[in-house]
């Protein structure tokens, strides 16, 4: 198993598998550290997807973080 980082977020997207299908939901594990941030992140992971999966469209509807870090205040 891989270790956790803090680029690894687990998405949740619909998506269309056949030109003229329906849409259905979706869930992924993904590591984005190499992408960019805002819209272009967005749209990166979208067409990540798309290829990983060969859907004709994605759209991300959520995603969270897998890892995070626990900051307490120094007493």
């Amino acid at each position: 198993m891989q270790k956790t980082t803090k680029y690894d977020y687990w998405v949740s997207y619909m998506f269309i598998r056949d030109e003229g299908g329906h849409w259905e939901w979706g869930n992924d594990h993904v590591n984005i550290l190499e992408t960019y941030s805002g819209i272009e992140w967005i749209r990166g992971i979208e067409e990540r997807i798309c290829r990983r999966y060969k859907f004709s469209k994605v759209t991300i509807i959520n995603f969270v973080e897998l890892f995070v870090e626990n900051k307490r205040a120094a007493s």
